[in-house]
Formats: C-alpha cells, sequence, structure tokens
C-alpha cells in the first residue's frame, strides 16, 4: 500500500479550505495515496467533510476558540504544542503537509528526532496575520526564517512577503485544479445571466473588510445601467439586510469550489478587494486571480496590492484605490459602452492563464522536491 500523506492544518476539516480541498483530491486521485488529515475544530460540527467523495484518515487535534478575539491567540500555542507531540507520534519519515507556520514549525522541530519529509505550505505568513509586540514579532520572524531552511520545501504563492532568500522555496501560485474545472462546466447552479447585461463576482468570505462594502456602494451608483452583481459565499450577517434590499445583487448563499467556479462561468468580472491597512493584504496572493484567468474572466483589484502587478501588466485586471468607488464606477461603465474593451480584458485573461503551468504539474514537483530531498 502507498504511504498516506498526512495533512496538519488549524482548520476544521479540507473541505472548508479550499487549498486544502484541491491537494486531498489531487492526492488521493493523481497520487493514488491515502491521507491523514489532522485539524483543529473551530466550531462545533464543522469537522464534518462535506465536499469530499471518498474517505480519509482524521483526527481532531485541537477544539474551540472559534474564529476571532485574544482567545484564539491563546489556542495557536495550544495548538502548536499539540502538532508538536502529534509529530513525534507519527511514524519516521512520514511525508506531511503543513499548513501555516504555526503547524509546519513544531513539526520541523519534531523532525530532528523523526526525520519527517515537512512540506511547509505558507498561504499566509504568520507574522503578518497577526498583531503582536515588537519584539515577538522578530522572534516570530526569525524562526518562520529557521523553519523554511529546515523544511523539506517551502511552498510559497509568492516571494514578495519575504526579507530573506531560502533554497526551499517553492512558488505555487493559486491556481484551479483541472478537475474541478471539468466538473464545474457540468454542474446546475441557481444564477443564469442575461447576456445582455455585464455581471460582477464577488465571492468568498463575502465582508465589508474584503471588499463588499465597495460593492454595496458601486451597485448603488450603477442601478440604471445593465449591470449585476453575483454573490457567492459566506455573508456577514451585519451585510444581509442591505444585500438583500438592493435588486441588482443576487446572493447563492455558499457552495462548492467546482459550484464557485461554475459562477465564475456566468460573470465577467471578479471583484478581489484587500484592505491595505493590513499589510498582508498589500500582498495578496488570492485564490480569485487563479480561477478567474482559467475561466477566463476580467479581474477588479485594488491598486494597493503590490502583488497584482503581473495582473496589470498582462492586461488583465482593472485597478483603482481601494476607497475610490467613483474611479470603480468610471471603469465599469466604460466596459459597459464600449464591450469591446470587455471582451479583450477577457481574452487576455486565458492566454496568461495558459502561459502558467497546471496546479497539477506544480503540486506533483512539491512531492517529488520533497520526497527526493529526504531519500
Amino acid at each position: 500500500m502507498s504511504k498516506p500523506v498526512y495533512i496538519v492544518a488549524p482548520v476544521s476539516s479540507l473541505s472548508l479550505r479550499t487549498r486544502l480541498l484541491k491537494l486531498a483530491k489531487f492526492v488521493h486521485g493523481d497520487l493514488n495515496r491515502p491521507i491523514s488529515f489532522h485539524g483543529w475544530e473551530r466550531e462545533p460540527g464543522e469537522s464534518e467533510e462535506k465536499y469530499l467523495d471518498f474517505q480519509i484518515q482524521s483526527s481532531t487535534v485541537l477544539k474551540g476558540a472559534g474564529y476571532g478575539g485574544q482567545k484564539v491567540k491563546i489556542y495557536y500555542v495550544f495548538w502548536m504544542l499539540k502538532v508538536f507531540f502529534l509529530g513525534l507520534k507519527l511514524p519516521a519519515r512520514s511525508t506531511v503537509w503543513s499548513l501555516g507556520f504555526e503547524s509546519a514549525f513544531p513539526l520541523v522541530i519534531a523532525s530532528l528526532f523523526k526525520k519527517h519529509r515537512v512540506i511547509f505550505d505558507d498561504a499566509d505568513r504568520f507574522s503578518m496575520l497577526f498583531k503582536l509586540p515588537f519584539g515577538l514579532t522578530r522572534v516570530v520572524q526569525t524562526l518562520e526564517k529557521y523553519c523554511s531552511h529546515h523544511c523539506a520545501v517551502h511552498v510559497v504563492p509568492g516571494r514578495s512577503r519575504y526579507q530573506f532568500q531560502s533554497t526551499k522555496f517553492y512558488e505555487l501560485k493559486n491556481l484551479p485544479s483541472a478537475f474541478e474545472i471539468t466538473e464545474s462546466k457540468s454542474l446546475d447552479i441557481k444564477f443564469q445571466r442575461d447576456s445582455n447585461r455585464l455581471v460582477i463576482n464577488v465571492n468568498g468570505w463575502l465582508a465589508s473588510h474584503r471588499g463588499l462594502e465597495q460593492a454595496l456602494a458601486l451597485a448603488k451608483k450603477v442601478e440604471s445601467l445593465p449591470i449585476d452583481f453575483l454573490l457567492v459565499g459566506k455573508l456577514q450577517a451585519e451585510m444581509t439586510d442591505a444585500i438583500e434590499a438592493q435588486s441588482n445583487m443576487t446572493w447563492v448563499g455558499q457552495v462548492s469550489n467546482s459550484e464557485s467556479l461554475a459562477y465564475y462561468q456566468q460573470s465577467d468580472l471578479v471583484l478581489t478587494y484587500y484592505d491595505p491597512a493590513q499589510e498582508i493584504n498589500r500582498h495578496a496572493e488570492s485564490n480569485k486571480w487563479g480561477d478567474a484567468l482559467a475561466l477566463g474572466i476580467g479581474i477588479i483589484v485594488n491598486e494597493e496590492v503590490l502583488t497584482a502587478h503581473h495582473l496589470r501588466d498582462a492586461n488583465v485586471a482593472i485597478s483603482c484605490p481601494y476607497h475610490d468607488v467613483e474611479t470603480l464606477f468610471e471603469h465599469v461603465t466604460e466596459l459597459v459602452k464600449q464591450p469591446q474593451k470587455l471582451v479583450e480584458l477577457k481574452q487576455n485573461a486565458l492566454a496568461y492563464y495558459q502561459q502558467q503551468g497546471g496546479y497539477e504539474e506544480k503540486v506533483k514537483g512539491v512531492f517529488n522536491t520533497a520526497e527526493g530531498a529526504t531519500e
């Protein structure tokens, strides 16, 4: 029997994190290897795997604390301690895909004894996520660097977040899997577009600080124009009444990743706004960019996002300041008045995607590097 791939992540289930769901389907379908998942159940009942159609082994390393507040920060300490002891219990020389520094660092330390092949999946740099006292931030950054140098592979969506070099860096952009793109094209979904109207897709965590406030303001300004807004994902409770009152906005709720991709195919543009007040947001590497490029739709991204320069250079995105709804209005109305510009934007998106390597090819390279590095 093939050796299992261990996935350790501070999430309730693989189904709740697109990045891990894609990984699990790749490991199962392409590598034909069993999966053992070890997670953190943030809220009761969230550990159910809603979007996997195959069996995995799973265990809950930690329970509780939810997603916000000071309690969560304390629980991260508990998580790291428990993951360290988990690492000591795993069979020697295991391949462990660890999401985040908070998972990878304790496993790297455990590997001093167990020689694990630790894949450090650094989707969101830990030292940029939390406001910590300056001295503690420096300590965490030093430990992140140590972790990068001593893991088998350090998977990063881009290098702009790092002030150091590492021979273990492996750049893996946020791309959709070929399987889910194919599956999405055969799904029946709740929304069918009017071909005479421009559709702006807003998806993921639908919250005021993630561009929903700007989307709502834009929706009000374009009420007289043939423009619709398609909202897909978990909606911030405080925004529900305002969204439901807006006639040109349709919210379809939370869906699977394949369904989300199906909704892209009913859209012309995807809104990817990140509040620049947070440093990590200025270095965002959005899953939505890869999804949009793969399905040939344009991207709206606020100009403070430094990592989006390649999208602007490739003419696949429109960009303006985060708080400048008026300029965003001008960009969008120009596409309505000059539809050929929208056609060109979408054609550029698909052509740019075709220049990139596919998701499966890239992830296979991660495993080849990790398991070859410690043979």
